[in-house]
């Protein structure tokens, strides 16, 4: 089964999304904010592992844990830890939810906030805001193809009235 793990900066930023199968890497994606801090890490984990401390006896060990091994996801959350990053792991009727709150005008800490109260609500109640979100996404989209109409109205009124108004006289 799939997991999806969102990571977070200390400010609530969305880095990027892990997709795992089994603990293992299935796929990656950044934001650009993800990509400007954690993206070369990202690219030294294909190459050479995710550093990992494990503890034999008395003594801490690191080594390096494969994007393909089922470790890696338990390696990531070490490192996010480490990192000062938060790592949230959700279902995919969670995920459904924060896709359309991200396409909401809000600020990083209160999408943040949603999404881990999210996580401990119920199909039945996720479905009801899923159904909401939507709703919520819709009413956004709308606005913003209004403003965007009513701007390029302006624009045309604006040419229009360069064009039609009289010429200066030279003086």
């Amino acid at each position: 089964m799939e997991t999806t793990s969102l990571l977070f900066d200390a400010e609530c930023r969305v880095l990027g999304e892990l997709c795992t199968t089994g603990g293992s890497l299935v796929r990656a994606v950044l934001t650009d904010d993800g990509e400007e801090k954690i993206g070369s890490a990202l690219h030294l984990w294909q190459t050479e592992g995710v550093p990992f401390l494990r503890k034999m006896e008395d003594v801490q060990v690191q080594e390096h844990i494969s994007v393909r091994d089922g470790r890696f996801l338990e390696s990531v959350r070490q490192w996010a830890s480490v990192m000062h990053l938060q790592f949230v792991s959700v279902t995919s009727d969670v995920l459904a939810c924060w896709q359309q709150i991200a396409r909401l005008p809000l600020e990083p800490l209160q999408r943040y906030s949603m999404l881990l109260a999210l996580r401990s609500l119920d199909v039945q109640e996720l479905s009801v805001w899923r159904e909401s979100l939507h709703e919520a996404t819709d009413a956004v989209t709308h606005e913003r193809e209004k403003a965007a109409k009513e701007i390029q109205t302006m624009w045309t009124n604006v040419a229009k009235s360069l064009v039609i108004s009289p010429k200066r006289k030279k003086t």
